[in-house]
């Protein structure tokens, strides 16, 4: 079995597309997404499109769901003005239809491969709205900690936007980072052969400078704020 994971596209149509041209895309037998398929990049219709016309499992991110369900309470003390209007004019700018959907996303997903459990979320929910903060600095003690309660062999997650790989005597705990808020964008290949299960961490090279252009001329809230996270 082949299984092509990624997250975090944030509305970066352009690595999505170029995921989905890969061999690995198109030869995988399922296809997750786990999750903040918009907000903060300029073509987030065009990307829930996409995962729809490629049959991706599309689990639920966080703002996936601040867009299905409006901004939680508690995240306006974190949200700077900007911020908030760029929800807002996202909120509104995305179709009906898909934010129909993205209220009724899964938040989870879970498969047994060669004896063992893999488990699939954007990240762990504090709330039914609202995933608990982040670690500013991720470690094996912290992301065990967060995932203690999940019964599983393998947890692949999103949210953090860079990559890791940490496993302790229990679980291996793998995140996939951002496809589309870094450069380069990242997913992950999971293949099982003979008993065994391979994960393989892979980029995808976008246009950069075009994306960024792209963001600038949409020029939205906090557009240039979004430019910066390339780095």
């Amino acid at each position: 079995m082949k299984i092509c994971v990624f997250t975090d596209i944030h509305g970066n149509l352009d690595a999505l597309k170029l995921l989905m041209q890969t061999e690995d895309f198109k030869t995988a037998d399922l296809k997750i997404c786990l999750g903040d398929a918009v907000v903060m990049g300029p073509y987030p219709n065009e990307c829930c499109q996409a995962l729809l016309d490629n049959n991706c499992v599309w689990l639920m991110g966080n703002h996936d769901s601040y867009i299905a369900n409006g901004l939680p309470e508690e995240e306006y003390k974190f949200f700077k003005p900007d911020k908030i209007a760029h929800q807002d004019y996202m909120r509104s700018f995305i179709k009906d239809e898909f934010k129909s959907i993205m209220k009724n996303l899964p938040k989870d997903y879970m498969i047994n491969i060669e004896n063992k459990k893999l488990y699939f979320t954007h990240y762990v929910w504090e709330t039914w709205d609202n995933v608990i903060d982040n670690p500013e600095i991720p470690t094996v003690e912290n992301i065990s900690e967060i995932y203690k309660n999940i019964k599983a062999d393998y947890i692949f997650y999103g949210h953090e936007h860079h990559f890791s790989h940490f496993k302790d005597s229990h679980k291996e705990y793998i995140c996939i980072g951002s496809l589309g808020m870094v450069y380069p964008g990242h997913y992950t290949i999971i293949e099982t052969d003979n008993n065994n299960i391979k994960i393989k961490h892979k980029t995808i090279k976008f246009n950069l400078k075009k994306y960024k252009q792209d963001i600038s001329n949409a020029n939205y809230p906090s557009a240039e704020e979004y430019i910066k996270f390339f780095k």
